[in-house]
């Protein structure tokens, strides 16, 4: 254990005491910190009350530290960043109760810093609760990440939007992507007057899509135009509201969507595992990643077993072909070649798929 203490300063790390000589080639030391002051107030990060009790710090207001090395600390500075590397130093020395609640307080903190964290980042305290068979939790949680992504793209959205009729422009122009959605496909490479005030354009109301998104960006008559290759931006702004996506472009979205299939099945098949492996006597595989390997044979053989404790564990026959589908796609990682994707998907033929795959790349939720 490190007998560092760790001084924030609106989430980031101001110094340490005592001082080190390089931050950055030093940082284990802080990670490892049992004792931390964020902004005053000392807490102990090896105490589940006092873990709990740390207040979300205002990371907005800029922190000038007193931590020289070779390195500028970056991202690596964040008290959000330093309290997950906490938890896994102490998952790794099966603390487990701890780190769940130290990863907890980071989920927390994550909120609200300015690190862009992702939904894959807060899934870890899903596989977590897993791993520890505390699978109420971890469902509660997962549905609060469901929401918090599922409302944060409209909000990020507005949000922005705002900002730019805060900076004088009602205007903003939305730029497609070839693998976008039907919804998207209808309102890409269009200005819209963000309140509706302008209306030699049309108003942009929030949607939903089934895809990344498409981006809005900042659009100033006489200075933009060019972004649109020189057609009548009014007229192309006003075209009919219709799915205009080539097959090519339809195919790319599909694996997009296989995609998602194919990762939302690696991630019921950890939950799955670790249901059964709590639920099901003398259950045959002694970790996941036996699991993850066993055959095709092996699985459907025991999935008549596991049915009769509640468990579907084999795919259904879409999502199996979606998978199918990836994994061909995948595999030749050809994504930037329309054709060679439109040929691969017209020709596809069944194979191991997603049986072969579960095997070998197992790791990818670790």
């Amino acid at each position: 254990m490190s007998n560092i203490k760790a001084i924030y300063k609106n989430g980031y790390l101001f110094k340490t005491e005592p001082a080190l000589s390089d931050y950055y080639e030093e940082r284990d030391k802080f990670y490892e910190a049992r004792f931390i002051i964020s902004d005053g107030i000392e807490y102990d990060l090896e105490e589940i009350a006092s873990i709990q009790s740390i207040a979300v710090p205002y990371f907005k207001r800029q922190v000038d530290t007193e931590t020289p090395g070779t390195y500028s600390l970056g991202v690596t500075g964040y008290l959000d960043y330093v309290l997950r590397m906490k938890a896994s130093d102490l998952r790794n020395k099966h603390k487990n109760k701890l780190s769940i609640a130290v990863l907890t307080k980071a989920c927390e903190i994550m909120r609200y810093s300015t690190v862009q964290w992702t939904r894959n980042d807060y899934m870890r305290l899903v596989n977590w609760l897993y791993e520890d068979n505390r699978f109420d939790e971890a469902d509660q949680y997962e549905e609060i990440i469901k929401t918090m992504f599922s409302e944060n793209r409209n909000a990020i959205q507005q949000n922005k939007l705002q900002k730019y009729v805060e900076l004088g422009s009602d205007l903003t122009l939305s730029v497609g992507f070839d693998g976008c959605c039907a919804e998207c496909a209808k309102r890409r490479n269009r200005v819209f007057s963000i309140t509706g005030a302008d209306k030699r354009f049309p108003k942009y109301e929030p949607y939903n899509c089934d895809c990344q998104g498409i981006t809005f960006g900042y659009f100033n008559e006489g200075l933009s135009n060019h972004l649109l290759q020189g057609v009548d931006y009014i007229v192309h702004s006003n075209r009919p509201f219709i799915d205009d996506r080539t097959d090519e472009e339809k195919l790319m979205h599909q694996y997009y969507l296989d995609r998602l299939t194919y990762e939302n099945l690696l991630e019921r098949d950890k939950k799955l595992f670790y249901k059964m492996q709590y639920t099901i006597p003398n259950f045959p595989f002694k970790s996941f990643n036996s699991y993850r390997r066993a055959s095709k044979e092996k699985i459907k053989e025991y999935a008549e077993t596991a049915k009769k404790y509640g468990f579907d564990i084999l795919p259904a026959e879409e999502e199996e072909k979606a998978v199918e589908r990836y994994i061909k796609i995948k595999k030749k990682k050809k994504v930037g070649d329309k054709s060679k994707i439109r040929r691969d998907f017209t020709d596809i033929t069944i194979e191991e798929g997603y049986y072969e795959d579960r095997r070998r790349i197992h790791k990818s939720l670790d």
